[in-house]
């Protein structure tokens, strides 16, 4: 959602993060390719073009596992649970709470 990705990097920017957006995943996985240290933290939707956030998730674990990885989605955080117990995710928020509570999962 390109309003999303403009609403994040603009909150993000003014708290002080140095902030890139991209609006798919196959972007993302390709920079990470050619460069696996490209971040410390990657913030994902769980609905994305072409795989889930989960999915992307596994990928990018696979490229480089000491990436924070931070899934936000529109649903409760009970359905991914098991992945935030098991490592699998860093950290979740529910879209509905970004503005009030993103520093506490970056």
């Amino acid at each position: 959602d390109p309003e999303m990705l403009r609403t994040l990097e603009l909150l993000l920017s003014r708290k002080g993060y140095k902030v890139r957006c991209w609006s798919h995943p196959a972007v993302v996985l390709s920079k990470l390719q050619k460069k696996r240290e490209l971040c410390d933290v990657i913030l994902t939707d769980y609905s994305m073009p072409s795989i889930n956030g989960l999915e992307f998730a596994e990928m990018v674990r696979k490229l480089n596992p000491g990436i924070r990885l931070v899934l936000m989605s529109g649903k409760e955080e009970e359905k991914f649970s098991w992945y935030l117990k098991n490592g699998f995710l860093d950290g979740f928020i529910l879209k509905t709470d970004i503005g009030e509570h993103i520093d506490e999962v970056l």
